[in-house]
């Protein structure tokens, strides 16, 4: 997540209840003739907008992301696109770059834009057993096709440094769990087929479901090195509510959504037995970005939706203090 101050000053400039405004028309226009449409569809890590309906227009501040991760984010893309895979290279500009270097008032942005593709998002509640096992064969196809794929994306280790960078010291829960799991993951085996890049955010938000069957797949921004496994404990993070304590290998879902990951990828049942280190690295991961995103607070007078998404993060921050503290990792290893 982005922080809240920038995203705050960012919308100031909106002109309208639906957050148009004329900043991510000007960066729009590096692509089209500035007369398209340009509709704000979220914002989290990244401003996402939609450009004439059939574009995906993606910025952030350069404090968020260097240009060299986003280009090797699209490496990866047309990679996958090259393997077969239901993903969306990113469209050159009007000056031919993949990557556009936009400034403004509010500093310096790179933007990319990509094709939207077909398909719809659905929860996670709607899906029936053949929904868990085609979602699931998917992310083994996915992994499958990057066995052999290099490019310069984040390993484990280095999120762990990261995160150990942002949290402070004395958060002691958190850098207890860290400081477990980097343990766990210099000694994690498994074959070379099991480790490789993961999308590392494979849930309903980056899914879409076809009318012919295929799952189109959006937002790579996070993918890293990782055993494969991370990559189902992360996409199917929903059906234990974020807990490890709520992990459940029996339940039929998860049962049904990794039979469906077989048909395109192996899978051990040991890998399997670690899906709990995975999700606490995820929950540590949210616990880290949430300091990013708060920051020192407020840097002036902020609008009521800051304050109560303020307010929503510190409440979710002193959550998951409270279930490092409860419910530390060890217990959940076998």
């Amino acid at each position: 997540m982005m922080k809240l101050s920038l995203m705050a000053a960012f919308f100031d400039t909106a002109d309208d209840a639906d957050r148009h405004t004329p900043l991510a028309d000007a960066i729009a226009a590096r692509w089209t003739d500035g007369e398209a449409s340009v509709e704000h569809r979220r914002s989290s890590a990244n401003f996402v907008f939609a450009v004439a309906d059939e574009y995906i227009l993606r910025f952030n501040h350069e404090s968020e992301r260097d240009p060299e991760y986003i280009e090797a984010e699209l490496d990866c893309i047309e990679y996958l696109a090259a393997q077969g895979q239901s993903v969306a290279p990113s469209v050159r500009s009007r000056t031919g770059n993949r990557i556009e270097r936009v400034e403004n008032a509010l500093g310096v942005f790179h933007a990319v834009l990509f094709p939207a593709l077909p398909g719809r998002q659905r929860s996670i509640d709607d899906l029936d057993e053949t929904d868990f096992a085609r979602w699931g064969q998917a992310l083994g196809e996915l992994h499958a096709a990057s066995l052999d794929l290099d490019v310069e994306r984040p390993s484990w280790a280095e999120h762990l440094a990261d995160m150990r960078g942002l949290i402070p010291l004395d958060e002691s829960g958190a850098h207890g769990e860290l400081d477990y799991i980097a343990r766990e993951l210099e000694d994690f085996g498994g074959g070379p087929d099991e480790f490789g890049l993961v999308h590392f955010d494979f849930e309903m938000d980056n899914v879409l479901w076809a009318d012919d069957g295929r799952l189109g797949i959006i937002d790579f921004d996070d993918s890293a090195y990782y055993p494969f496994v991370a990559d189902i404990a992360l996409a199917l993070r929903d059906l234990y509510d974020d807990a490890i304590a709520h992990i459940d290998l029996a339940d039929e879902r998860l049962q049904t959504f990794v039979a469906g990951y077989r048909q395109a990828k192996s899978l051990s049942d040991e890998a399997l037995r670690q899906l709990p280190l995975f999700a606490r690295l995820g929950n540590l991961m949210v616990f880290a970005r949430q300091i990013w995103a708060l920051g020192d607070g407020p840097e002036r007078e902020e609008p009521q939706w800051t304050t109560q998404l303020r307010q929503a993060l510190a409440a979710d921050h002193a959550r998951s203090r409270h279930d490092f503290a409860e419910n530390p990792l060890r217990l959940f290893l076998s």
